[in-house]
């Protein structure tokens, strides 16, 4: 009951990561009965510590025990006992032994398909130990393909795959025509496109009609414009049922005019087609923006393309600029306003064109409410000197009259002074012919 207990609290305190305090009570469990589960916890503690490495011969000792009593109930060690076990023989000088022994755990990786894990454990061996010979059964299939699934692979990454497919065949390890057809892929991605649909084709000779194979000697084909082997290549995948994008199909005939007149009508169904299953694919939408009859249909392509183009590439350029053109030629507002949007240089040079024009309007309106100002000015000063004119007309009119009363008023007094004139001499000789008769 005390052994128990003990490493029942050991267990705790691992779990709860107070390693001396498991150390501790595994140590004193051992002095009750020597249980070959010790073996193993200890050895955990000790690989778990800050100074494993210090402690690397007390892990192999514990290890090399617990390995040896589970094998006869025919159990082995653990992935992460394999790695503590590794690292610790590595830290002792025991390279070989470390090596074999990473090679277990990365084994034990690839075959749960955790290639990538796989990949890291090998590195690791290779690292601490330099040695590699003594992997296993298809020890470089297993390295080539382990590392062919991390993520950012450099070009060193990729000779590397190559030169352990190569060792592979040699070895005649693995399947031989999946070697080739990986190698196809690797060369692909250095761009050593003929290398790569020459292995492509040998992995087909040799039985591997894998879809990855066809899809990866079919892009080689199109990277070297061999648009007719690459066609050829895709009738066989349609025989054989292997799906693909219609779009790369679509591209071998378009760009190698592979059915004369009919290629592009051939070439716009495939991307269609591409587009009922990819609403958004980027590719599909450029080559429609371009070149489909219909100025609407290629806007409403266009708007497809720009939702999910990648932004910066030349592409994305291209693509941007025809959906302006074919925006403009619609003459739909609409469009052309979304397609300023995404050509930032046009819809600047088309603002400064209207802010341009909108001065020009704003200069002729000022320039006609002056014309329109001095019209009225002008106006203004006729019909003032008009009314000038007037004025003096009425003027003199009213002198004329006040003359000519004057000179009825003058002739008036005239004739009046005549009369009374008249009046006097008649009242004089009226008087002279009384004194006459008086005097007669």
């Amino acid at each position: 009951n005390e052994y128990y207990r003990l490493v029942d609290i050991g267990k705790k305190a691992l779990k709860e990561n107070r390693l001396q305090q498991a150390l501790d009570s595994f140590y004193d469990a051992r002095k009750l009965f020597d249980a070959v589960e010790l073996y193993a916890l200890i050895a955990e503690v000790l690989a778990k510590s800050g100074n494993a490495d210090t402690h690397c011969q007390s892990i192999v000792r514990e290890l090399r025990e617990y390995e040896n009593c589970i094998k006869r109930d025919n159990k082995a060690l653990t992935e992460e006992q394999l790695l503590w076990y590794a690292r610790a023989l590595a830290c002792a000088g025991q390279l070989s032994s470390a090596a074999t022994r990473y090679s277990m755990a990365a084994h034990i990786e690839y075959d749960n398909k955790n290639y990538v894990m796989a990949d890291a454990i090998f590195k690791e061996s290779y690292n601490k130990t330099g040695i590699f010979t003594n992997w296993g059964t298809d020890k470089f299939f297993k390295l080539a393909y382990s590392r062919s699934c991390i993520d950012n692979m450099t070009p060193d990454d990729h000779r590397f795959c190559i030169d352990a497919y190569i060792e592979s065949s040699r070895e005649k390890e693995g399947p031989f025509s999946i070697s080739i057809g990986n190698k196809a892929w690797h060369y692909l991605q250095l761009g050593e496109n003929q290398k790569a649909a020459s292995e492509g084709e040998s992995a087909i000779v040799f039985g591997n009609n894998e879809p990855y194979v066809y899809h990866n000697l079919v892009e080689a084909y199109m990277n070297l414009m061999q648009f007719d082997k690459a066609y050829k290549t895709f009738e066989k995948m349609e025989k054989l049922k292997i799906s693909y994008q219609p779009w790369k199909k679509a591209e071998c005939i378009y760009r190698g005019n592979l059915l004369g007149d009919e290629s592009w009508s051939k070439a716009e169904a495939l991307y269609k087609n591409q587009l009922a299953f990819h609403g958004f694919h980027s590719h599909s939408c450029y080559r429609l923006i371009c070149g489909c009859k219909s100025d609407y249909d290629a806007c409403e392509y266009g708007q497809r393309f720009m939702t999910n183009g990648q932004e910066g590439t030349q592409m994305y350029k291209q693509a941007a600029s025809a959906f302006l053109e074919r925006a403009r030629k619609s003459g739909i507002q609409h469009y052309i306003n979304i397609a300023l949007d995404y050509n930032p240089d046009e819809k600047a040079w088309v603002e400064k064109q209207k802010a341009q024009e909108k001065q020009r309007v704003e200069q002729l309106e000022r320039q006609r409410l002056e014309k329109e100002r001095l019209e009225r000015e002008e106006q203004r000063r006729i019909d003032e000197e008009k009314r000038q004119k007037e004025e003096e007309q009425r003027r003199l009119e009213q002198e004329k009259r006040q003359k000519e009363e004057e000179q009825r008023r003058l002739e008036e007094e005239k004739r009046r002074k005549e009369e009374e004139q008249r009046q006097m001499e008649l009242a004089k000789q009226k008087a002279e012919e009384e004194m006459l008769m008086l005097l007669f």
